[in-house]
């Protein structure tokens, strides 16, 4: 009877640690991270493309287009270093406050891009060419996909599974607060 009341009070001790465990809620919003992959292209050119006299004497002679395709990883998450993470707990309800996600890292894997290029007899391009398309390409794509709210709702999704898979066993109703959202309650019963 005593070795029953001793595992039974220790149990109880080891699930409220588990519940405000911070350390371990931090690493599993870390590692809850969604990446994206993608294929970001440009096209820079000169002409018209209207079928004119003057836009087929541009294309012969004076033609400058490049078109430039590159993959991308985009990785979306909460930085947990701009936020303390708060958790509290009260009748197997735990409450978890996190920043919202944003993108993380966005990276063009350069070492697998496509280059293509058009120009006319007079025309010949230059570094400078490439390099300003270059920057467009990345300045315009991250600006796309840090305002993407398909994947930052995707990754406040992902975070909200695993901490369910997490405190799913002990049996606590998972309730998460992403920076000053309404509150979401993750294992709510569908």
């Amino acid at each position: 009877m005593l070795a029953y009341f001793l595992g039974r009070k220790s149990g109880n001790v080891t699930v409220q640690q588990i519940v405000s465990n911070e350390v371990i809620v931090r690493k599993i919003a870390e590692f809850a991270s969604l990446e994206v992959q993608g294929n970001a292209s440009i096209r820079s050119s000169n002409l018209a493309k209207d079928g004119s006299f003057s836009d087929q004497m541009k294309k012969l002679f004076m033609e400058n287009t490049i078109t430039i395709s590159v993959p991308y990883v985009a990785k979306y998450g909460v930085n947990l270093s701009e936020q303390k993470i708060r958790i509290s707990e009260e009748n197997k309800k735990a409450t978890i406050y996190l920043p919202v996600p944003k993108l993380l890292s966005y990276e063009l894997r350069l070492d697998r891009s496509n280059f293509t290029s058009a120009e006319g007899l007079f025309y010949s391009q230059s570094h400078e060419d490439f390099q300003r398309v270059e920057k467009n390409l990345y300045t315009a794509t991250r600006a796309s996909m840090e305002n993407n709210s398909m994947h930052l709702e995707n990754a406040k999704q992902k975070i909200m599974q695993v901490l369910h898979q997490y405190y799913q066993p002990t049996g606590f109703k998972v309730t998460v607060i992403f920076g000053s959202e309404k509150p979401v309650l993750v294992n709510e019963e569908k």
